[in-house]
């Protein structure tokens, strides 16, 4: 037999051949047609979606774009597991941040073509922080009661998010911290 070659270039091709006897009688295959596909399609986040380690609570939506003549889908994976296909872009994932622990997990999109060309983009991690801080007043903050001189009030709150303390008396904030302990004297009066 005789073997030939020729270097295709991307792009849809259709293929016959035809075979031919020495009396001029021809055969010709059904025509085939088929596409050369050598690109990997690229895909990256899209805006508006949360910059790396943002902390988020909620339902966010993380959006993706994905460029490819050819594409089939794109797969967003959630800390490894697979959990929306989109068949076009611009393609969305809104992550309800309460079915997920908290803490740092990470979203993976992949986009893959007909010809099986796969491409990815980095991880995006989120942070994410579904408690409320917690709040408390410590020793030696007095109970409730009456008092004859000056009392010390001390607050702790806690979070890995922390942002400020507030302190109210009698409707109006008299201090504010972005620090625990939150610690303000208070003077005599009816409180």
């Amino acid at each position: 037999g005789t073997e030939l070659t020729h270097a295709l270039t991307d792009g849809n091709y259709t293929l016959q051949a035809t075979a031919n006897d020495t009396l001029g009688q021809s055969n010709p295959t059904n025509p085939r047609n088929i596409l050369v596909d050598t690109i990997f399609p690229l895909i990256d986040f899209a805006s508006p979606t949360p910059a790396n380690l943002t902390v988020v609570n909620g339902t966010v939506v993380l959006n993706f774009t994905a460029s490819d003549t050819n594409l089939v889908n794109i797969t967003i994976s959630l800390d490894g597991s697979t959990t929306q296909l989109c068949t076009s872009s611009p393609c969305s994932f809104a992550l309800n941040t309460t079915t997920v622990a908290e803490g740092n997990p990470t979203v993976h999109p992949t986009v893959i073509d007909v010809a099986g060309n796969l491409n990815s983009t980095s991880t995006r991690t989120v942070d994410v922080d579904n408690s409320d801080p917690t709040i408390q007043f410590v020793s030696p903050t007095p109970s409730s009661d009456v008092y004859s001189s000056n009392q010390t009030i001390n607050v702790t709150g806690s979070d890995s998010h922390l942002g400020t303390l507030t302190l109210v008396v009698d409707n109006s904030i008299v201090a504010t911290s972005a620090t625990s302990p939150l610690t303000f004297l208070l003077t005599e009066g009816n409180h």
